[in-house]
């Protein structure tokens, strides 16, 4: 897996600083150097406020760094337009998050369609698609209740089976079990987990438990916006 040819992403030297008006600036990345392999799951494990969040933003070309450069596929984001990085998060990278994002007014099927609104696919072709997934998530007898009946657990399911059903390169996730139990969790975790591998997909992951050390490739432990420590599995 580990060779320069399979490098998805390449961070050099990313620092991020928060400017605001009459106070001090603050600093939340401070020099991070970072390559994600293709088809690797790697978790970045920090507390509250270390940075993990803002990582993720800057690898999901959310935001732009306040210097260091993120090459993704060898191109730099740097030398996107804005609507180059719209299509590049539309079409290579699936967002989860800890708060699903679900839209309330849409049933479990269309929320998972909304992502392929731009696929050019017919209705039918997104329909079966989204079968697939509903069958592999279990969610196939939830199909047409809104976000507001699911239990949480389903609802992140829903979000996982939306970030998942445009075939992206990498999914980003962020803390995507913080407001479950742990057997829910756990539960979440073997999914993503199953899916990445039957998809190829590359899979990072942000979190402040432990939870996702034990299912990881690779754990990158992160404080005041540094990496302090790295784990491969089985170690």
């Amino acid at each position: 897996m580990k060779n320069s040819n399979n490098i998805l992403i390449e961070a050099k030297d990313l620092e991020k600083t928060y400017f605001r008006k009459k106070r001090s600036p603050i600093k939340v990345l401070n020099g991070i150097n970072l390559d994600v392999f293709r088809g690797e799951f790697l978790a970045i494990i920090g507390r509250s406020g270390s940075g993990k969040t803002t990582l993720l933003n800057l690898i999901g070309a959310l935001d732009l760094p306040t210097s260091g450069e993120i090459k993704f596929e060898g191109k730099a984001l740097s030398s996107f337009s804005n609507r180059d990085l719209a299509i590049l998060r539309r079409e290579k990278i699936g967002f989860i998050f800890q708060t699903f994002n679900l839209l309330p007014s849409l049933t479990v099927v269309e929320n998972i369609e909304s992502a392929l609104i731009h696929s050019g696919m017919s209705t039918d072709q997104r329909r079966d698609k989204i079968l697939v997934l509903l069958d592999l998530l279990e969610l196939s007898e939830l199909s047409d209740r809104l976000p507001l009946e699911l239990s949480v657990g389903q609802q992140q399911k829903v979000a996982i089976a939306r970030a998942i059903v445009k075939d992206p390169v990498l999914i980003v996730a962020d803390e995507p079990t913080g407001e479950m139990d742990p057997i829910t969790g756990r539960e979440i975790l073997e999914r993503l987990v199953e899916l990445k591998r039957k998809w190829k997909i590359t899979l990072i992951i942000a979190s402040h438990g432990m939870l996702m050390h034990s299912a990881a490739d690779r754990t990158l432990f992160i404080k005041a916006g540094r990496f302090i420590a790295q784990k491969e599995a089985g170690y």
